[in-house]
């Protein structure tokens, strides 16, 4: 999974980051079971076309990716999950 991805970063023209992310999404969406992906410390980074790619990834990746964000600050993301108020 993703080797396809890492192969077009590594060439010498690299895709657009939202057609790297389009593979990978492809990739995660023919896995058959859930995924959870952890980041942690999110609040670290600056770079605005990571924030941009995550969006990218959060507004379409599979029903079976599961995504737990963990920072100290909101993140500057167009979408956004929280943990119900009674729980967690």
């Amino acid at each position: 999974m993703g080797e396809s991805a890492l192969a077009s970063l590594a060439a010498p023209q690299p895709l657009p980051e939202d057609a790297i992310l389009t593979i990978l999404i492809n990739d995660l969406a023919r896995i058959d079971i859930d995924l959870v992906l952890i980041l942690d410390d999110f609040h670290v980074i600056e770079n605005p076309s990571i924030h941009e790619g995550i969006s990218f990834l959060l507004d379409h990746m599979p029903e079976s990716l599961h995504i737990v964000l963990s920072t100290r600050s909101d993140p500057p993301l167009r979408w956004r999950a929280f943990a119900p108020a009674t729980g967690w």
